[in-house]
């Protein structure tokens, strides 16, 4: 007599493993917000590595940066893409079953005028404003010290220049999320903006 396995006993089996759990969590995802959690926890991780191989990516292109990003993202178990077209050639796709569709915009850090024509691209040419496809992320990769400092100078920016339809939420001081009108639809779109801290000068030799 076989026993069966329970995605609970999978999950414990998982444990330590947590790409596997995020693999485990998405297959037995619902509804889009439980989709959108794992998704979000895979790009956490995927930016942690990223950060963690600074000595070899801080010299790599924004490009070079945002394909090692989708590479991540995709060996978690998500359908992610780089350069697919949607209204343009976005930088991160990544689609799932009943319209999910979340989208990344990335750009290495130049200026607040740089990110700022990410954002404009992200949400009036990629976003599309429909059900389940109402999240996106800024991904800002910082070769420069303080790259917290850094991405607060583009919040403030952002203030001044975009309209809001919630209080900006600070998570920390490399993160914080906001959330817009689409002017296309007139629905809320939510963005967290992301720093990637990739500044590599080491001062031990």
């Amino acid at each position: 007599m076989t026993s069966e396995i329970t995605l609970r006993d999978l999950l414990n089996r998982a444990h330590n493993n947590t790409p596997l759990e995020i693999q485990l969590r998405i297959q037995a995802a619902e509804t889009p917000a439980e989709m959108l959690q794992q998704l979000e926890r895979a790009l956490a991780l995927a930016i942690g590595q990223l950060v963690r191989n600074r000595k070899y990516k801080h010299d790599l292109s924004e490009d070079q940066r945002t394909v090692e990003l989708v590479s991540l993202l995709q060996m978690a178990g998500f359908p992610a893409y780089h350069d697919v077209k949607i209204g343009g050639h976005t930088d991160i796709s990544v689609e799932m079953r009943d319209g999910f569709l979340w989208i990344g915009e990335a750009k290495n850090w130049t200026g607040k005028a740089w990110i700022f024509k990410g954002f404009r691209q992200l949400m009036t040419r990629y976003a599309t404003g429909l059900p389940n496809q109402n999240n996106g992320a800024m991904i800002i990769y910082f070769d420069q010290e303080n790259a917290g400092a850094l991405l607060g100078k583009w919040e403030q920016a952002l203030a001044r220049r975009w309209a809001f339809t919630e209080a900006v939420e600070k998570v920390s001081s490399l993160q914080f999320n906001s959330a817009h009108p689409h002017k296309g639809s007139g629905e809320t779109f939510y963005v967290k903006h992301h720093a990637v801290p990739l500044y590599w000068k080491p001062e031990d030799s």
